[in-house]
């Protein structure tokens, strides 16, 4: 008997209304622009591993 490989067991299905594919599709399509603390990680990341 074989096993099944572990993404396999470990995965689930999400059911999403038509409503929250809409938000999700809106989302990726037209992402928002990233919020200042990103921005500011950001700068440390590259502070800190001189990244351009």
């Amino acid at each position: 008997m074989s096993e099944k490989p572990r993404a396999v067991e470990q995965t689930e299905i999400i059911r999403l209304s038509v409503e929250d594919q809409r938000q999700i599709a809106e989302a990726i399509l037209n992402p928002p622009e990233p919020a200042p603390a990103l921005h500011k990680a950001l700068q440390k990341y590259r502070d800190l591993f001189g990244a351009e």
